[in-house]
């Protein structure tokens, strides 16, 4: 087992959890019924010879690793083992994606100057703070780097997305003043102005939009479709102008979600919300073009035709639109106190994965859970339709977060966060040492498979998470002094790191329905 880890320098100037989305499913947008099965991009009744219907698929219980002479029953999988490369770098990551290649990227800030191998980035003005876009070859060898910025404009890249050609999409916020991705620039206007931009694979600018407004207007997530158009959520205050549409909030802050053609110019852009907070955090589309996204209200607000009232402090959200931005539906989950939609993913036959964390209390349609602790970390799924299927929660007696959730093609969900106390995940327990990150990998029907944790010396927040073809996990966070896995150790002289780990999981084989 080989698991590697590119340790990066960094003075940590943001704090900011991102997600980058999966790889889109086959029956996204069906309800198939308990006896069916998605075959095809269809639900269908029965499957080939020698096949079984396990999970809403056709295997065969004879090879599946996942459904190994019945349905449910797993071979068991190890993650273990550490490498470390090292470069110097001033900055702080935030995203990281993969390819089809192997290759993998990473976005974030740096603070003057930061160096990735042979690619040395200078903040552009001569100070503040910059964006940097990343790439890893297979290897580990730093392919390119870039930057965009200006001074005194601020920038901060949250989130990133590769297409099939390998073209990049990063998004974020910039402050007031000119911002330069190359020989293009924005010019930042409110408070924070979202924005979008794309690069080719050699890693040069192509095109960068952004959102203006005279407050705060932030992108939560992004997407891309097959065709290369991008979508964004998020949260406006006051109004937001998406090329020619203007939204206008009804209350203190409104949810948006907004499309860009692959030239980079708006299309449409639609709003939701009330007299309260209101934010679109997670976003997927579907390969017909469907939209959902999750978030979370508070007080009452509309989405379309459709208002829910929050029942207490802040409710969460999860929405259905077509490819014009229509809402199709809405539904909730309610807790006492504060609720909170993080990230939403289509899973590989139907429905959609939800996660977040909560306070006290929380149900999802009649399922309840219930946190020992201040806060909770959950996972629900939820039928293409809008029904709560199921939900699950760790076992702690303390806070835990969710910081981000992604999916791999063969339909495992992973969950990203940290925690400051014993906490279990089914059967496993992790120990706090004395802060750690945890990352688990959860089944299609809500079952912790495995769980294992990365320990600091000091409390950081877990940050991005991306999975390869090979089903190589990479997680990025950064650290103080020191940074354990699987039984090694790695200092830092500096003030604060960032550490990119690569993963590589090993699955017992199924043979005859037997794990070996």
């Amino acid at each position: 087992m080989r698991t590697f880890l590119w340790v990066l320098g960094v003075v940590c100037c943001f704090c900011v959890s991102v997600n980058c989305s999966g790889p889109s499913a086959s029956c996204e947008d069906k309800v198939c019924s308990a006896d069916q099965a998605c075959k095809d991009g269809q639900c269908v009744s029965s499957c080939a010879e020698g096949e079984t219907i396990c999970g809403g698929l056709c295997v065969d219980t004879k090879t599946n690793t996942n459904h190994c002479g019945a349905c449910g029953t797993f071979c068991a999988t190890s993650v273990s083992g550490a490498s470390v490369f090292e470069a110097s770098s001033s900055a702080v990551s935030q995203c990281v994606v993969t390819d089809s290649a192997g290759s993998v990227y990473v976005a974030g800030s740096f603070r003057d100057s930061a160096t990735f191998g042979a690619h040395a980035l200078k903040m552009t003005g001569g100070g503040g703070t910059g964006m940097f876009v990343a790439k890893l070859d297979s290897s580990g060898k730093w392919a390119w780097a870039v930057e965009a910025g200006g001074f005194p404009g601020t920038i901060l890249g949250t989130h990133l997305s590769v297409d099939k050609s390998g073209n990049i999409y990063v998004s974020g916020y910039i402050g007031s003043g000119t911002v330069k991705f190359g020989s293009l620039s924005l010019e930042g206007g409110g408070q924070y102005d979202a924005f979008v931009a794309k690069l080719d694979s050699d890693g040069k600018w192509v095109w960068a939009s952004h959102v203006t407004g005279p407050d705060y207007i932030e992108a939560l997530d992004q997407v891309i479709d097959d065709s290369g158009n991008v979508y964004v959520s998020g949260y406006f205050k006051k109004t937001a102008t998406f090329g020619t549409t203007t939204l206008t909030s009804a209350g203190g802050s409104d949810v948006f979600v907004a499309k860009l053609d692959s030239s980079g110019k708006w299309g449409w852009a639609v709003r939701a919300g009330g007299s309260g907070l209101d934010r679109g955090h997670g976003l997927a589309v579907s390969s017909s073009g469907s939209l959902y996204v999750v978030g979370d209200f508070s007080d009452k607000a509309t989405f379309g035709e459709t208002t829910f009232t929050s029942a207490g402090m802040g409710d969460i959200f999860v929405a259905k639109l077509d490819n014009n931005g229509k809402w199709e539906w809405v539904t909730q989950a309610s807790g006492k106190s504060l609720n909170f939609g993080k990230d939403i993913i289509i899973g590989t036959a139907g429905g959609l994965y939800v996660s977040g964390y909560y306070r006290t209390e929380t149900t999802f349609g009649d399922i309840q859970l219930k946190n020992a602790g201040n806060e909770g970390a959950f996972v629900a799924m939820i039928n293409a339709k809008g029904k709560w299927e199921w939900a699950i929660q760790p076992d702690s007696k303390n806070n835990f977060r969710a910081s981000t959730m992604i999916r791999d093609h063969v339909g495992h969900v992973y969950l990203f966060g940290f925690f400051t106390k014993d906490i279990s995940f089914g059967e496993t327990k992790l120990n706090v040492e004395p802060s750690a990150f945890y990352l688990v990998r959860i089944s299609r029907t809500g079952k912790w498979l495995w769980a294992t944790q990365v320990s600091t010396s000091h409390m950081e927040k877990a940050r991005g998470l991306a999975v390869d073809d090979d089903l190589n996990i990479y997680a990025t966070t950064s650290y103080s002094e020191s940074v354990r896995f699987g039984g090694k150790e790695w200092t830092s002289a500096d003030k604060q790191r960032i550490v990119l780990v690569k993963l590589q999981q090993t699955t017992q084989s199924c043979s005859a329905g037997t794990c070996q």
